[in-house]
């Protein structure tokens, strides 16, 4: 863990990469297997998944695009040796997306009938848009990388 590395004067590019390797891990499991319960929305009672079939899936596509932006612009950074910029909507997405996977198990373990699925839906919606909000700002923040190398 990042915080325990920091603490002991250990930390490494290796160590936050692999770090960041395995929350993206850890949560596209969780967020592939809640949309394999229809955890988030269910035709039966879901606006979203009336809506589109797909709905239970959102979490793990947004959660795709905006770690696959980081990893691209960290990629890039590593390769003309420059620290990764610091990505506020990034951060906040990140913590965003352990909330719902903790909402998520909350409902697994207390609500097995799962009876909120409006609150649900709506929780699983916001993640999933600041999670595109991270890829836009992750998006930005590559290209400001390049124009600076280029000036």
């Amino acid at each position: 863990d990042g915080r325990l590395a920091r603490a002991r004067g250990s930390e490494s590019a290796l160590g936050r990469a692999l770090d960041n390797v395995c929350d993206f891990a850890f949560l596209a499991m969780f967020f592939h297997a809640a949309a394999a319960i229809h955890l988030w929305s269910d035709a039966a009672y879901g606006v979203v998944a009336r809506q589109w079939p797909g709905a239970n899936q959102l979490p793990l596509i947004a959660l795709m695009i905006s770690f696959g932006s980081y990893a691209a612009r960290a990629a890039v950074c590593a390769v003309v040796v420059t620290p990764v910029a610091p990505s506020p909507v990034g951060r906040a997405a990140g913590v965003l997306n352990y909330a719902l996977a903790l909402v998520g198990a909350a409902i697994v373990s207390f609500s097995p009938d799962r009876s909120s699925p409006l609150l649900v839906e709506g929780v699983m919606v916001v993640v999933a848009l600041v999670n595109v909000a991270a890829f836009a700002q992750n998006c930005g923040l590559l290209a400001r990388q390049f124009s600076d190398q280029r000036t």
